[in-house]
């Protein structure tokens, strides 16, 4: 249903689409607000796992000393629709980017590529205050 509609509004006008994924990236970051924008470095990032998990996408998340974190996102409910409309994907790694200020947030890997995971590395910016 969801590729139905994106197509349909492709169709009238594909600068929506646009505008659509620029909302849902929007609302997911409202949605993530109070729960990960409060707290420490690692309080944040764990809630923005937390929150990840309760939609659907199976994380994984591997913090080993001082280096990047690496989160592996081991399915995706948005999959179906990605296949057809790759700039869905947008809405994971822009809502994490600006969930997280301070970090950088990377993909390097994307099912879409091939890769059987998407996964990200989160890399803290060295001069941003730890909380």
């Amino acid at each position: 249903m969801a590729n139905t509609l994106l197509a349909a509004i492709e169709a009238e006008d594909s600068s929506v689409v646009e505008r659509i994924v620029g909302r849902l990236v929007q609302e997911q970051v409202q949605l993530a607000g109070q729960l990960v924008l409060a707290g420490s470095r690692p309080e944040r990032l764990l809630e923005l796992v937390q929150l990840i998990e309760r939609f659907g996408y199976f994380p994984r998340l591997e913090v080993v000393d001082e280096s990047p974190a690496e989160l592996t996102l081991r399915h995706c409910p948005l999959l179906s629709v990605a296949t057809r409309h790759p700039g869905i994907c947008r809405v994971e790694c822009e809502s994490m980017q600006r969930v997280l200020p301070g970090a950088t947030i990377t993909r390097t890997a994307h099912r879409l590529a091939g890769d059987p995971n998407c996964k990200y590395q989160i890399t803290w910016d060295s001069t941003s205050p730890e909380d």
